[in-house]
């Protein structure tokens, strides 16, 4: 055997770590795709259902905060907030579970995809994209609101270097909402695409399953921008919520459809599919 194929097979075989184990791990059960295309993620009328989908979406999300911050009426008492949130019950929720919602539309598609391979195109579908996309945007999220919360702005009003501040810049509630409004904003837009891809080609369960997963998408959406609109009116005081809505705007919601609408398919998937060094059999 030469020294080229000893050379070769040394670079093949390497000790796995635990980062080699997380990426077998999300090989094995994530699939990455195979043959995907190097262009924009979207096609060309995909990409104007999504410009549409967006459109709406953020229109109905600034409209209803709007309102809520042009009417607020905060009441130190706590009577009036309680008589008037009629979605406390999805607050709870909302609080718990919330962060969730998007990973479990994501999981419902991944799994509905694997069912029909061909028709929804499983192959081409930004899988691991959306992973790390959806990933990255919550520990922003929580970087920001542990910031927020543990208050180095409020250590510094407590020592009088910004006493004329309040102890909150923004609303930490609304922000939440805006990362999750754009991650279902995602997921909105590629079952929409799904749906459009499936028309008349899936058996009538299937179908049902992905409108009906669609049109809950949608309802989350709405409670979660209904339950903002409380917040806006009774919890937090207008420049609060007119930071947290800047905030989530260009951290989340601005980078979420440019990624959507622009951006290319298999950058992240090609961490995935790095093959090993070429183990060529050549004579000595």
């Amino acid at each position: 055997m030469s020294a080229s194929v000893r050379q070769r097979q040394s670079q093949s075989v390497r000790p796995q770590g635990t980062a080699s184990r997380v990426a077998d791990y999300i090989k094995e059960e994530f699939p990455a795709p195979r043959g995907q295309p190097s262009g924009l993620m979207l096609r060309k009328e995909d990409r104007k259902l999504a410009a549409i989908i967006l459109s709406i979406g953020q229109a109905v999300w600034f409209v209803v905060i709007s309102i809520g911050i042009i009417y607020y009426s905060g009441d130190p008492t706590g009577a009036e907030k309680h008589a008037f949130h009629s979605l406390v019950w999805f607050d709870h929720m909302l609080r718990t579970v919330g962060p969730m919602f998007p990973f479990m539309l994501l999981a419902t598609r991944y799994k509905l995809a694997t069912l029909a391979p061909e028709i929804l195109a499983f192959d081409q579908q930004p899988w691991v994209e959306q992973i790390v996309v959806y990933i990255g945007l919550t520990i922003t999220r929580l970087a920001i609101y542990f910031v927020h919360r543990l208050g180095i702005f409020y250590f510094l009003a407590e020592a009088g270097a910004v006493s004329a501040l309040p102890a909150h810049l923004m609303s930490d509630h609304v922000f939440l909402g805006s990362a999750l409004v754009s991650m279902l904003s995602s997921e909105a837009v590629l079952l929409a695409k799904d749906i459009r891809r499936s028309a008349q080609r899936l058996n009538p369960a299937a179908q049902g399953v992905l409108v009906a997963t669609f049109l809950s998408c949608s309802l989350v959406f709405c409670l979660i921008t209904g339950d903002m609109y409380y917040t806006c009116r009774f919890y937090h005081a207008p420049i609060q919520n007119f930071w947290a809505v800047i905030l989530g705007l260009v951290v989340f919601q601005l980078p979420v459809s440019w990624w959507l609408i622009r951006g290319r398919s298999g950058q992240v998937a090609s961490l995935w599919t790095s093959r090993p060094v070429s183990q060529e059999v050549e004579m000595s």
